[in-house]
């Protein structure tokens, strides 16, 4: 009978969810230190986390190394959402070791400024940074701590960007996001490579114009706190975290200047109430909610969904390739996941939560993403230090329902154990059969959707039998699997094996004159 059965018609199985792999534990000792940043470099196996104190540690293989990369803890204002918020390497650091730094400090009439500054490699030590090297480039007031953005980036035009938010009062008042003077509630674009201590690009949107800051790129954001460059397009995208009413994913096409995204204005695509009054506080001549001068987002959404948009990265990796060109962003308090895409017509966000999640029964709070040297996506979970990986899951599901049997009743199959394929720690047990009956397990590569006798079968490719089992009264039977002996051991053909994906199911006889049926169908992978 199931040697018929590898003739049927077969199917591609089907793509196992992704999951955040844990890849550094909280017994790492990154909990207290607050990571707000993770970032990996080409060529390189190091990791470097960004901390809110003021350090930035290196990460090797899960193991944090006892004394930082670059610690400015003595200079930073490391309070509430004031600290260390972002470091980024010099795109030719190899050769120049400058390490560039945003943060607040203390020093102005309001109580603290925002600063970026630059440090050096040190000449004999590569991973530390010579604590005398620090200088700054850029210092500017807040209005009060908090929205001081968390993104500092080299954009593939080799310029440096800077993110800093409305500064800080709640519904910006002052109307900083859109104060062509300020340089609050703006992404900045500087040259740090000429000019003492940076130069204005030439092609700048505002510069030349009176009473407009030549460093502004973008305008209008309220906090936008974790923001990327697309590595192949270039194409920018902005996460800003909302007042009271919407979290937004933003958009500008590579190399496209001078965008306005409307804070205080609107928030989102609606208009931003105040008191009862639309559109802001803002002074006589500014844009009106609705001007088609203000971007509308690429995706937002409301409190009942979130309290705070963490932004991501388009994924350029090469292990998920259904991933690419998908940009993925999550929030903060709900946990929620989702994926956009840019499609000829617009955009397309599809909320991923079921598919992306933790491999672990620990939830996530997410305060960055990043991206390691090979372009794979990382997270980073605030309240316990642990940074993770997005990768394929190691998972066992249910691709396929048994039909009803003589019982009335579907047979049932549950994969049990470990998809650990080292740890050989495997069993299936099946239920609801109909008492005493026979059972066939058998495993395949490939899922299929055929009617056989009574049932469907759903494994296909070349079908490894398992064993014979006879159901116990209660219609139930268990097979214990030794994934190192045959027909699993290695050298013996068989379809299981470290990072296979396979499916499982039973067959069994079902009534009289020959009848039968199978159970459901669970497809696994394993992991090494």
């Amino acid at each position: 009978m199931l040697a018929s059965l590898v003739l049927l018609a077969s199917f591609p199985a089907p793509q196992q969810p992704l999951v955040f792999e844990r890849i550094v534990d909280p017994s790492a000792g990154l909990g207290q230190a607050r990571i707000v940043g993770i970032t990996g470099r080409s060529d390189d196996d190091r990791l470097f986390a960004t901390a809110i104190d003021g350090r930035v540690h290196i990460v090797r293989d899960g193991v944090v190394d006892p004394v930082p990369f670059l610690d400015v803890s003595g200079l930073v204002t490391a309070t509430g959402l004031a600290g260390l918020r972002a470091t980024a390497f010099h795109p030719d650091y190899e050769q120049n070791g400058f390490v560039y730094l945003w943060y607040d400090a203390p020093g102005s009439a309001t109580g603290l400024d925002l600063v970026l500054a630059r440090m050096t490699r040190d000449a004999t030590d590569p991973d530390r940074v010579d604590p005398a090297s620090l200088a700054e480039i850029l210092r500017f007031p807040e209005d009060v701590r908090g929205h001081g953005g968390g993104t500092l980036t080299f954009g593939p035009d080799g310029m440096l960007w800077v993110g800093a938010g409305d500064g800080g009062i709640q519904h910006d008042p002052n109307c900083r996001a859109q104060d062509p003077a300020s340089l609050l509630g703006k992404i900045l674009r500087i040259d740090v490579d000429h000019g003492a201590p940076y130069s204005i690009p030439a092609d700048n949107p505002f510069v030349g114009l009176p009473g407009h800051a030549p460093e502004v790129a973008q305008l209008g954001f309220r906090h936008p706190w974790k923001w990327s460059f697309d590595r192949l397009t270039g194409d920018l995208w902005i996460g800003d975290v909302g007042q009271e009413a919407r979290e937004e994913v933003n958009f500008a096409a590579g190399g496209e200047l001078g965008v306005n995204f409307g804070w205080p204005v609107m928030e989102g695509e609606t208009c931003h109430v105040v008191g009862g009054s639309a559109g802001g506080s803002c002074a006589p001549g500014t844009s009106a909610c609705g001007d088609p001068s203000f971007r509308v987002p690429a995706f937002a959404y409301d409190h009942s969904l979130g309290c705070s948009i963490t932004g991501g990265y388009v994924y350029r990796g090469s292990a998920i390739p259904e991933l690419v060109g998908h940009y993925v962003s999550t929030d903060f308090c709900t946990r929620r996941t989702w994926t956009t895409l840019r499609t000829a017509s617009g955009f397309e966000t599809v909320e991923r939560s079921v598919e992306i999640r933790p491999a672990t029964a620990q939830p996530i709070t997410a305060s960055s993403f990043g991206e390691d040297g090979d372009g794979e996506l990382l997270l980073v979970d605030h309240g316990s230090g642990s940074v993770f990986r997005m990768v394929r899951g190691c998972v066992a599901t249910t691709t396929c329902l048994g039909e009803p049997n003589s019982l009335g009743q579907a047979g049932t199959l549950r994969f049990n154990g470990s998809t650990a394929y080292s740890e050989n720690l495997v069993s299936i047990s099946l239920g609801t059969l109909p008492p005493q009956t026979p059972a066939l397990l058998f495993v395949g590569p490939e899922t299929a959707d055929v009617a056989v006798g009574g049932g469907r079968l759903c494994v296909g490719g070349s079908l490894l039998r398992l064993g014979v089992q006879f159901a116990s009264g209660g219609g139930a039977a268990l097979f214990p699997l030794d994934l190192t002996a045959p027909p699993f051991a290695v050298g013996t053909g068989s379809v299981v094996g470290p990072g296979s994906t396979v499916t499982f199911q039973a067959w069994y006889r079902d009534g009289g004159a020959g009848g039968s049926n199978f159970t459901s169908a669970t497809t696994v992978t394993f992991c090494p």
